[in-house]
């Protein structure tokens, strides 16, 4: 084939496919749109679907028309564009037969070649393809504009609160992110506090350096013993500051125990109180590694009725010990760990967010884990720095007398032994000047009974009179006020306890007592009062309305 022939089936051939590409763009395009404002109308009038149709989204139909277009057309042949080349310029098949004339035989070749190469140059491209594309663009960019302005313009209903639900998980699952990622921020610090040793190595230090302090005093250095052993009750101060952030707090009464954690959980929680003030955490460990097993077993485990009722195990065994936690310690972020634990089981039990939820509160265990050990370690080096203090005071005393010596000290091994050995010099001594006690246990020094030593020793605080001197001259005057003795102006009133006269107003009182004497069973029960104080106030209730004299009694 000539090159003038070539070249003009081969522009032919690309108008055929231009125009190809294009009618299949605009099928493609009205097909989307149609899918389009269908799916915009579900998700705006019925919100069966979320609404993903901003404006911009209108590129992705016409994005995907394209790419359909290009990969779905039919690539034109040289035969195609030669055919349409003779039934456009009428030229009886010489495009045709030029196209075909390798794969033909007889001797016309050299002819048929000739004049279509002659005809080539005057057979225009756009004459044989000519593109008309505006009433499509038209349709295109009208359709296009009305769903610019549906995406735009037209209300979101939910009929169906499909659109309120979808809300509501996509809020728990940003919560759950949050929650997730506050633990893993806790669970990093806690590690890196542990590799750190923090008071697991600093307070026996202290306290190693308070032995050695002890050991160190002689009855003749008085003021270097003081010295040394103000130095040493700063150091430890400081360790105890730090440390008591998680102490322990007091214990409850059985009677509102046994409400709080019911008769079954009993013996389990004072268990774990026994060992959590030794700063031992075996058991609360134990449970904590029951529970994630559990919460693996619900991972694994399909929905019914068996899975719900190990959830609602698992969260009766959280909510144990999160009374535990925010009833018997003093610990803000054991409480934070365990609150988020129940929180994202809650979370788990939703559709859309199961296992997400329970991955959180596997995590979650772990952190609990953490401070439970972590407070352990407070508690345990609490006692210590608390043993070292008492042991510390005590010293401060016997100095204050020169009866410390540290050569008595060397066969104390522990802290407590300091402390009995320092307990046992100060029988029978002030607290206050070292003084001996005489009979009646008045010290003979300073004739007090001393600061005292608490549960180590008697004596109460000496107390005073603040001085003063009756003979010093100052600007009093006795004098009269000289006013009027007519009714007038109230300047000052006073209010006095004691019984008024009775009137009307005893009368309406005690009717009101015995009303209220009436309800008090009823208003106890009805305000879920604990069992422990139902005696107490009702004795109260039953003292209102005696006689002052047998009331103040």
């Amino acid at each position: 084939m000539d090159p003038g022939v070539r070249r003009l089936l081969r522009r032919v051939a690309s108008r055929q496919r231009a125009c190809a590409v294009g009618a299949r763009f605009y099928c493609f395009v009205l097909l989307l749109a149609a899918l389009y404002s269908a799916l915009l109308l579900c998700s705006r009038l019925l919100a069966l679907i979320p609404n993903w149709f901003a404006p911009v989204g209108l590129v992705s139909p016409v994005a995907a028309a394209l790419a359909m277009a290009v990969a779905f057309h039919r690539r034109p042949t040289a035969t195609a564009a030669a055919r349409l080349v003779d039934k456009r310029m009428a030229t009886d098949d010489l495009y045709l037969t030029a196209a075909l004339i390798e794969s033909s035989a007889g001797q016309y070749q050299p002819l048929v070649l000739r004049d279509a190469e002659a005809g080539a140059g005057s057979v225009p491209p756009q004459a044989v393809v000519p593109f008309k594309w505006g009433a499509k663009a038209r349709r295109i960019l009208l359709v296009l504009a009305v769903l610019l302005a549906a995406s735009m313009f037209l209300p979101q209903l939910d009929p169906f609160g499909r659109g309120e639900q979808r809300r509501a998980i996509a809020e728990r699952r940003r919560q759950l992110e949050d929650s997730r990622q506050a633990t893993a921020l806790r669970i990093a610090f806690l590690k890196k506090k542990a590799a750190e040793g923090d008071l697991a190595e600093q307070v026996p230090r202290a306290v190693a350096r308070l032995k050695e302090t002890f050991n160190a005093t002689r009855p003749a250095q008085k003021e270097g013993n003081l010295k040394r052993l103000s130095a040493r009750q700063q150091e430890l101060g400081e360790l105890w500051r730090k440390a008591s952030e998680k102490k322990l707090k007091p214990d409850f009464r059985q009677s509102y125990e046994a409400q709080k954690f019911g008769a079954g959980s009993e013996k389990k929680v004072d268990q774990w109180r026994r060992e959590l003030r030794k700063g031992e955490t075996k058991a609360l460990k134990k449970e904590i590694a029951e529970l994630k097993d559990a919460v693996q077993k619900l991972t694994e485990m399909p929905e019914g009725v068996e899975k719900k009722e190990l959830a609602q195990q698992v969260r009766q065994r959280l909510r144990e010990l999160a009374d535990f936690a925010a009833n018997e310690t003093n610990s803000p972020s054991l409480n934070s760990a365990l609150q988020r634990a129940l929180d994202q089981l809650a979370m788990a039990g939703m559709a859309g967010i199961s296992g997400p939820g329970l991955e959180a509160l596997a995590e979650s265990l772990d952190l609990t884990e953490l401070e439970l050990s972590s407070l352990a370690e407070s508690l345990e080096g609490l006692q210590s720095l608390e043993d070292a203090l008492e042991a510390l005071q005590l010293a401060k005393l016997l100095n204050e007398w020169e009866g410390l010596d540290g050569e008595m000290c060397k066969s104390c091994e522990g802290i407590a032994d300091y402390a009995a050995l320092y307990a046992k010099l100060m029988e029978g001594r002030c607290g206050s000047c070292g003084c001996l006690l005489g009979e009646g246990g008045v010290c003979s020094g300073c004739g007090g009974r001393g600061m005292g030593l608490g549960m180590r020793g008697a004596g109460i605080g000496v107390g005073g009179l603040a001085p003063e001197d009756t003979e010093a001259e100052t600007a009093f005057k006795t004098e009269k006020s000289r006013s009027a003795l007519t009714a007038g102006k109230i300047l000052l009133s006073l209010k006095t306890r004691g019984l008024s006269d009775p009137g009307q107003a005893r009368v309406d009182y005690e009717q009101h007592v015995d009303e209220v004497k009436q309800g008090v069973s009823e208003a106890i029960l009805h305000e879920q009062v604990p069992p422990a104080y139902h005696e107490a106030i009702q004795d109260y209730f039953d003292s209102i309305g005696e006689p002052h004299e047998t009331a103040a009694q």
